[in-house]
């Protein structure tokens, strides 16, 4: 943990090795982030969709999964609808009264 001051403008300085470490060179971009915890501070790429290239490079085997616990859902009601409209019919609701 680094312990920085904070200035009277609210100003603070990101320690050496952390601005080495993720890249935060003078004139980088960061965005602030208030959790329970405390702050988070997150560089901002200098090309956000470079940074984000790859990002879903499992998304076609996440969605085949989704694909097959849908299809899996589909099966259950199916099969639940044909197992209550086998079943015996309900009276009509004239014949209750």
């Amino acid at each position: 943990m680094k312990a920085v001051t904070v200035s009277q403008k609210g100003g603070i300085v990101i320690p050496a090795d952390l601005r080495k470490k993720y890249g935060i060179k003078p004139g980088s971009k960061v965005s602030f982030f208030g959790l329970e915890e405390g702050i988070q501070i997150v560089p901002i790429p200098d090309d956000p969709v470079a940074a984000l290239t790859g990002m879903f490079k499992d998304a076609p085997e996440l969605l085949q999964d989704l694909l097959d616990e849908r299809r899996k859902e589909v099966e259950r009601d199916e099969e639940t609808f044909r197992q209550w409209s086998s079943a015996e019919k309900l009276k009509p609701m004239a014949e209750m009264l």
